[in-house]
């Protein structure tokens, strides 16, 4: 038995661990030198199936790094300080842009973990109950699908790998994003089918383990995706996303979700989970390593012991409505422990921050702002919050029938409320006119440094080109404020995607950008 135990604990550890640099093509050894004994019993299949899990955390650590890929380009945020982001900002990244490389190295590392389990899993047969062993296969496979929607929405084409094909090639060629969606969409078919609606009774995925609710979300999100550019699936997809949403709000009470009373409890004094998180990302963990933790440093001011990374954008500020949600979201004075304040035109940057990635630690005071300072942080990264359900199904079924119904009515009430936006949406809008609303809320809503980028709602909905102007064609898009980096070439449809690194092109000329 001691002979086992310590097998197990080198396994994981050889599993868990890499170096931050590995290249996608890399040698990767995990579904290749399985021990025959091991995936014998429930806990050597919860164990690996854990280490997709770890390395999805792995993925978006230190986010600053990665996430704001996604962000950087919107037309809410900003940043003027960091090159490679302000690269993405001006539609002129370039192939050796290193976080780039970082974004896609990590990315693919829960793919080919998740594409491991799946190959081996079946050995557990006959020492597991089937539906324990499918619920293990549902997390490997809802793991999967995340990171390939992050991936095809960052990349466009990229390599479709899989169980089938895991193992290493200089050949491999770019799939369609279609290929891509298609696995996503299978994966989390099965995803919802076997998920459990919670997992309250068990030791590790209490927290975050993934759900069907979640399963069911991520998928709404997906389809609506599918329905705008690149896939371009158009009614019938917008049809799909609002009938996964509703299967979520129609059974919220079931799943435990709603939203806060307060806008502000998602960030001030927030616990690693809440009622209002369908899914998110946990850090911190005591049986992981280093380096699984958030940089909230990256978007505060030097001013305040932060690195000036991003900010938002002015105009985007200045249209926000105001009101709780907008108290909440933005910083626009400095408080310094002399008793002197500073405001935002005044600060180094001339543009407002986003209040809700400074607060991270239990004791945070605003009066007291420039005690916090730690460049880590282990509060979890909200995924999915349910007003993204609520806000999915009012657009997809205002778009899908052309008429909004009583609930996407609803739902676009329930978080203006919360806001604290009292004032009805008129009655008689059309479902294009009622889309563009809820288009604007997800904006201000998920402002900021959240996983719901208003950056893939500009790609999806073809409205990159138009936010980019100073005065946009579009009217609820806020324009581009005199203040912000200049935009030398304007973008077009390439601008929507970032290049594939150089090292991976030089590994595989396959992977060439076009």
């Amino acid at each position: 038995m001691k002979i086992r135990i310590v097998v197990i604990t080198i396994l994981f550890g050889w599993l868990t661990s890499c170096n931050s640099s590995d290249e996608f093509l890399a040698e990767d050894p995990r579904g290749q030198l399985f021990p025959e004994s091991f995936f014998n019993n429930a806990t050597e299949v919860d164990l690996f199936v854990t280490s997709v899990y770890k390395d999805i955390t792995y993925v978006f650590t230190a986010y600053h790094e990665r996430l704001d890929f996604m962000l950087a380009g919107n037309d809410g945020l900003t940043s003027l300080l960091s090159e490679e982001l302000s690269q993405v900002e001006t539609f002129s990244v370039s192939e050796g842009n290193t976080g780039i490389k970082l974004a896609w190295d990590r990315a693919w590392k829960p793919i080919k973990t998740a594409n491991a389990f799946l190959k081996n899993y079946r050995r557990a047969e006959g020492n597991m109950d089937e539906k324990d062993l499918n619920c293990a296969a549902a997390e490997a496979r809802f793991g999967r699908a995340f990171i390939y929607f992050w991936l095809v929405r960052l990349f466009n084409e990229i390599p479709l790998i899989t169980e089938e094909n895991n193992e290493v090639s200089y050949t491999i060629e770019k799939a369609s994003p279609e290929e891509i969606y298609a696995l996503i969409v299978e994966d989390l078919k099965f995803a919802e089918e076997w998920l459990p609606v919670n997992w309250d009774n068990h030791p590790t995925r209490s927290l975050a383990g993934y759900t069907k609710g979640a399963a069911k979300s991520l998928l709404a999100s997906v389809y609506l995706t599918m329905a705008g550019y690149p896939v371009n699936g158009g009614t019938e997809y917008y049809r799909l996303a609002a009938e996964k949403a509703k299967e979520v709000i129609d059974r919220e009470a079931e799943y435990g979700y709603r939203l806060l009373d307060n806008f502000a409890d998602l960030w001030l004094n927030r616990p690693l989970i809440n009622d209002e998180i369908v899914y998110a990302i946990i850090y911190g963990r005591e049986d992981w390593d280093d380096w699984h933790d958030r940089v909230p440093l990256a978007g505060r001011p030097t001013g305040m012991g932060g690195w000036d990374q991003y900010a938002a954008e002015i105009n985007f500020f200045n249209k926000f409505p105001e009101g709780p949600r907008k108290d909440a979201t933005f910083v626009t004075t400095l408080k310094f422990q002399d008793g002197s304040e500073l405001k935002w035109e005044d600060m180094p940057l001339r543009h407002p921050y986003y209040a809700k990635e400074w607060i991270d630690n239990d004791n945070f005071s605003w009066d007291r702002m420039w005690e916090f300072d730690d460049w880590y942080s282990d509060r979890s990264q909200w995924v999915i919050r349910y007003p993204e359900v609520l806000l999915t199904y009012a657009e997809a079924q205002a778009r899908a029938t052309g008429t909004p119904d009583a609930l996407a009515y609803q739902c676009m009430k329930r978080v203006r409320e919360r806001a604290g936006i009292m004032t009805s949406l008129p009655e008689n809008l059309n479902g294009a006119a009622f889309a563009d609303s809820v288009f604007v809320e997800r904006g201000w809503e998920f402002a900021g440094n959240e996983y719901c980028s208003r950056w893939f709602d500009l790609q999806r909905l073809e409205l990159v080109e138009d936010a980019a102007r100073a005065i946009p064609q579009k009217s609820f898009l806020p324009g581009r404020h005199a203040w912000e980096l200049s935009i030398p070439i304007a973008p077009t449809k390439k601008s929507y995607f970032m290049p594939i690194p150089t090292d991976e092109i030089l590994l595989n000329p396959n992977l060439k950008n076009d």
